[in-house]
């Protein structure tokens, strides 16, 4: 899959969401079976 750059208009491909004060899942739309968890996020400025 090619990386896309998403417009303002577009929803995010990937979404966050905060288990714990210490843990982020990030999920896939439309992927059930795919998942990364990670006790470490940084906030990307752009």
């Amino acid at each position: 899959m090619a990386a896309t750059h998403a417009t303002d208009e577009e929803s995010p491909a990937v979404s966050a969401h905060r288990t714990s004060p210490e843990r982020t899942v990030f999920t896939e739309d439309g992927n059930a079976d795919g998942w990364i968890s990670t006790d470490h996020t940084v906030v990307l400025v752009e």
